[in-house]
């Protein structure tokens, strides 16, 4: 059985003193934070809520836009 997580890249783009990360690979997904070290987190929770799966489901890599 393969037990490789399926990986999502999220895009960091900088909008004025925030950040948006948004995620192409799972319906277009976005979030706004604060800051870039809460991307990944943020990331997750909402690829979690728009897909309907467990969030330790798979892995996120955040990437500079």
């Amino acid at each position: 059985m393969d037990r490789t997580l399926r990986t999502f890249h999220a895009k960091l783009i900088s909008v004025w003193d925030h950040w948006v990360v948004e995620v192409p690979e799972a319906s277009g997904v976005h979030a706004m934070v604060l800051a870039p070290t809460d991307a990944e987190e943020a990331a997750r929770q909402a690829i979690a809520t728009v897909l309907g799966v467990d969030p330790a489901s798979f892995q996120v890599v955040v990437e500079p836009a």
